[in-house]
């Protein structure tokens, strides 16, 4: 692994034609020229693709969540895991799979909750990286939460990578500072 480390995570590359979506991918091609002129190493957190059907034998399934109180993302994630399910999504038609993920994907909105909420899931993450940071964990970046926040911990340091919809961000790391910073506004890595 070479240095330096760029992290990215929600990008949700999708099939719309639209010109938002040529935009961002713009933007990434751009951003992943950048890291190979630099020799540096990019980690794709997650959330690379807005739909990604997990065939059997194709991509590892590996997530939990961290959020205590986020029963709604548990239960359906215990229906879309589940055996019969699986087993019977994949018998449908791909253009028939699509448009159904399609539907459940919020069509791009990833914006949605309110300010409170989006302050609870950051001090819910928070003291969860705290607990971390005080066993001997230095930095805690995580992505899925479509939030742009560089945290300061007592022990430590807590990156949420945002996304690349909204803010194009993404975690850098030069072998001795951890940060934040967004493509395209001019900031550069150094």
């Amino acid at each position: 692994m070479k240095l330096p480390l760029y992290l990215i995570s929600d990008v949700h590359l999708s099939m719309n034609g639209s010109a938002d979506e040529a935009e961002k991918r713009c933007h990434l091609a751009q951003f992943i020229g950048h890291v190979g002129e630099t020799g540096g190493t990019l980690f794709i957190v997650g959330d690379l693709f807005d739909f990604w059907f997990e065939y059997k034998h194709v991509i590892p399934k590996a997530y939990f969540g961290l959020l205590s109180w986020d029963r709604g993302y548990r239960i359906l994630r215990s229906i879309l895991r589940n055996r019969i399910f699986v087993f019977l999504y994949r018998w449908l038609h791909p253009d028939l799979g699509y448009a159904i993920a399609k539907h459940f994907s919020r069509n791009g909105d990833y914006d949605h909750h309110t300010p409170e909420y989006k302050e609870e899931i950051v001090a819910d993450l928070t003291e969860y990286c705290e607990e971390q940071c005080k066993n001997g964990i230095d930095y805690v970046i995580m992505g899925h939460y479509h939030q742009h926040k560089e945290i300061q911990l007592e022990n430590g340091r807590f990156l949420i990578l945002g996304d690349w919809i909204k803010y194009h961000s993404y975690g850098y790391f030069d072998g001795e500072q951890l940060s934040l910073k967004s493509w395209g506004t001019g900031q550069t890595d150094d």
